[in-house]
């Protein structure tokens, strides 16, 4: 199988890589706190050294609780409210929907990185027919306003996970209050 290169060029950008190696290893656990195949197997695709996170096992238990608590949010806001719209912001080549079962087909889904992140969610992941992708910065309101505009009777969920740590405070609040408005 040829492997894929990403080129990721952006130091933020490339720590998509250890969740994805931390969900693929777990996943191959006997008794899995996450079971996520399809990282796996971009796991294996990639053309990119994972050897160098093998020894981050208390990393890695800790994504994968993380991600299973909001992979069970987002599922109970799918089955709380009407015209869920779910916005995963910094989703770098995270497979929630895919871990989500039969809970994704009643939502819209929005996935938000980087321009470089979401080209290579593009190559390596097919979006869902209700999944559409928003090359931004999370720092935009430019997405913020359109997704408004695009679904003024939404209930909107944003889930950051694992991205808030890489801004200053100041940046994190303008990002909230952008989205309170």
């Amino acid at each position: 199988m040829n492997k894929i290169a990403l080129n990721l060029q952006d130091e933020i950008a490339d720590t998509l890589l250890i969740t994805l190696y931390a969900k693929s290893v777990e996943t191959r656990k006997k008794e899995p706190l996450i079971n996520d195949p399809t990282a796996c197997e971009l796991v294996e695709k990639i053309d990119y050294d994972f050897s160098k996170y093998k020894n981050k096992t208390a990393s890695s238990v800790g994504i994968a609780i993380r991600s299973t608590h909001f992979d069970q949010k987002v599922k109970r806001f799918i089955q709380q409210h009407q015209n869920p719209i779910i916005v995963f912001v910094g989703c770098g080549l995270d497979t929630r929907l895919q871990r989500i079962g039969e809970s994704a087909q009643q939502a819209q889904f929005y996935q938000l990185d980087l321009d470089e992140v979401i080209e290579q969610r593009k190559r390596l992941l097919s979006p869902q027919e209700n999944e559409h992708l928003i090359a931004s910065s999370m720092l935009s309101t430019t997405w913020m306003e359109q997704l408004r505009q695009n679904h003024p009777q939404g209930n909107f969920m944003f889930v950051i996970e694992g991205v808030l740590m890489y801004f200053t405070e100041a940046q994190n609040q303008q990002v909230f209050i952008g989205l309170a408005e």
